[in-house]
């Protein structure tokens, strides 16, 4: 949902898919120079979380996901949001300054 704030605040319409790692590649140019230097990050960032949340969400019949996930995947998992949340408060200063 960060990236896709990211997207929209950069005046793109944002695509109907969970994973927008490619679509920011594909539209690079848009972006300021911490979205571009990052890109390969936040790409991979995008698919892992965007498997897992599938997941998670919507279960599988002989996986629970309030079962499955170790407290450390739970953190590994807020670690990437947080690396995302820092990254996009980078590119939004960037409009708030005018830059």
């Amino acid at each position: 949902l960060l990236l896709k704030g990211l997207i929209i605040a950069y005046g793109l319409e944002v695509p109907k898919v969970h994973d927008v790692g490619k679509f920011i590649e594909r539209e690079l140019e848009a972006f300021p120079e911490i979205i571009k230097k990052n890109i390969d990050r936040i790409k991979y960032i995008s698919r892992v979380l965007r498997k897992e949340r599938e997941i998670a969400f919507y279960g599988f019949e002989d996986f629970i996901p309030s079962e499955e996930y170790t407290q450390e995947e739970a953190e590994r998992a807020i670690s990437f949001a947080k690396e995302i949340r820092e990254l996009v408060n980078q590119a939004l200063e960037n409009i708030l300054s005018g830059d």
